[in-house]
């Protein structure tokens, strides 16, 4: 914990020491272009080998569009797991990612938010006082425990 700690520190410090002018500098230095705009819920952009691009969804969608010069609309779903995933707040499809030898091993593996089966939705939220504890003054809002999943997904046909 104290080696986090020190790294944590060394990192910020290594930030706080960028005068405003170096600042200016890289935002003049940086040329911001819109690609697509009103894509909904978007939580990540994977490039795909072969120009494809991926996008991650987080009511439980995976969107794959030919080139990054697609039309927003120009997609094709690839996964559609929204009546698995407990997309609520900052919860959902959370991620999903290649594997490092993709093509030669097909796996695509995401990450995502679900419901415990006995408590769909996990309405009886109760404030856990752990973590009330860790704050001062302490936090007595309520905890909502949502369990996550980790999936390896194998393409039977790749077609990037």
């Amino acid at each position: 914990m104290r080696m986090v700690a020190m790294v944590a520190a060394t990192l910020l410090l290594s930030f706080s020491v960028l005068t405003q002018a170096q600042v200016k500098s890289l935002q003049t230095d940086l040329q911001v272009q819109t690609v697509w705009d009103n894509i909904w819920g978007i939580v990540q952009v994977v490039f795909l080998p072969g120009g494809k691009v991926m996008t991650v969804h987080k009511p439980g969608e995976l969107h794959v569009y030919d080139s990054i010069y697609s039309k927003g609309q120009d997609y094709t779903t690839i996964l559609d797991i929204k009546d698995e995933v407990y997309s609520w707040w900052d919860h959902g499809l959370l991620s999903a990612a290649l594997h490092p030898d993709f093509p030669k091993k097909p796996f695509l593996y995401i990450s995502y938010s679900a419901e415990y089966p006995d408590k769909p939705w996990n309405d009886n939220c109760e404030v856990d006082p752990r973590l009330s504890r860790m704050s001062n003054p302490p936090d007595t809002r309520p905890y909502c425990k949502t369990m996550a999943k980790i999936l390896r997904l194998r393409a039977l046909h790749v077609c990037v």
